[in-house]
């Protein structure tokens, strides 16, 4: 076997098909969130996979920690407390 053909044979596609479903693909969710230091309002996801969380994110605009608590409620839409970290 050649060089370029055990590339070519990495690069095929498995023999077992992955199937998909509906209640597998979970889309991220946007939330609209103020920086609890400058005031500045940006944009961020939020997984709804994961459940109810918490991450610490830095403000894009003073580059300070924060603290974002994200929940969701029985429609599955975001909410989000933010809070100086």
């Amino acid at each position: 076997m050649t060089r370029n053909s055990l590339i070519w044979k990495a690069l095929l596609p498995c023999n077992t098909p992955k199937i998909w479903h509906d209640k597998d693909i979970h889309m991220l969710e946007e939330l609209d969130i103020q920086c609890p230091h400058c005031g500045a309002f940006f944009l961020t996801t939020a997984d709804p996979s994961a459940g109810n969380y918490s991450t610490i994110e830095d403000c894009e605009v003073c580059c300070r920690p924060m603290t974002i608590r994200v929940s969701f409620d029985e429609d599955g839409m975001p909410w989000a407390d933010v809070e100086a970290a």
